[in-house]
C-alpha cells in the first residue's frame, strides 16, 4: 500500500477549507489530537514516507537514508480561523513535520484529519538528477493526482515556477524549483569552495495568481 492510500483523503472543499486556513489564519494555537486526527507517531511516519517514497525520487535522489535525519512534529491551528472545534472540524488543523540530515532539509504541512502534504518545502544538498521544467511538471502532475484531483488544462510555466489548476478550480497547485550557491573558505586549504543546493517549494494554492 503507497503511502497516498494509507487513509480517506479530504474532499475538494475540505482541502479548499484547510488551503483556506493556511493562506488566511494568523496565530496559531498548539493543541492535542483530537478525534479522527492523526497521532504523533503517524504524522512522523506520513512525513517520512512523503519524502522517501515520493519527493526524492521526483527529484532522482535514490538511496536516501531517513534514517540519518532529525524529525520533529508539531500540531496546531489557527486562532482567528472560524472553523469550530477542532474535533468537529479537522480540516484546518495541521502538523509540521520538519527533517534535517544528510545533505537534506524539509519542512512540511501536513492535515492532521488526512496525512496529505498540503505544502512542501525541501532542500537537497545532495546530488540531484531531476531538475528540468519537463520533470519538475511530471512532479506536480504526481502531487496533484496524490490528492485525488484532475487537472484542468495543461500545467503553465512561467519565471520560477509551474502551476496547474485542478478541481474545481478554486485551487491551484504550484511548484517553485530553484538553485541556491552558496561560498564559504575551507579553513584547511584556505581556498574558496562553492556549494550548491537545489530547493522546491511545492503547494496548493486557493484563487492562485502570480
Amino acid at each position: 500500500m503507497s503511502w497516498e492510500d494509507k487513509r480517506r483523503k479530504l474532499e475538494e472543499g475540505e482541502l479548499v477549507l484547510a488551503v483556506g486556513g493556511l493562506e488566511e489564519g494568523e496565530d496559531i494555537w498548539l493543541h492535542e489530537p483530537g478525534q479522527g486526527q492523526l497521532s504523533m507517531e503517524q504524522a512522523m511516519t506520513d512525513g517520512k514516507e512523503w519524502l522517501e517514497n515520493f519527493c526524492l525520487p521526483h527529484l532522482g535522489v535514490t538511496g536516501f537514508d531517513m534514517g540519518e535525519c532529525k524529525v520533529s512534529c508539531y500540531l496546531w491551528t489557527f486562532r482567528d480561523v472560524e472553523v469550530g472545534s477542532v474535533e468537529a472540524n479537522g480540516a484546518c488543523s495541521y502538523w509540521t513535520f520538519t527533517a534535517m540530515g544528510g545533505g537534506m532539509e524539509a519542512e512540511l504541512l501536513l492535515s492532521a484529519q488526512s496525512g496529505q502534504v498540503l505544502y512542501a518545502s525541501v532542500s537537497c544538498g545532495v546530488p540531484v538528477a531531476s531538475q528540468d521544467a519537463k520533470e519538475m511538471k511530471v512532479f506536480l502532475e504526481d502531487y496533484v493526482a496524490s490528492f485525488g484531483l484532475e487537472g484542468k488544462g495543461e500545467a503553465v510555466q512561467e519565471p520560477g515556477l509551474i502551476y496547474k489548476a485542478v478541481g474545481d478550480g478554486e485551487l491551484s497547485a504550484v511548484i517553485r524549483p530553484f538553485r541556491v550557491v552558496s561560498s564559504k573558505v575551507n579553513p584547511d586549504t584556505n581556498t574558496l569552495e562553492h556549494m550548491e543546493t537545489f530547493n522546491i517549494r511545492i503547494y496548493l494554492a486557493r484563487n492562485f495568481t502570480t
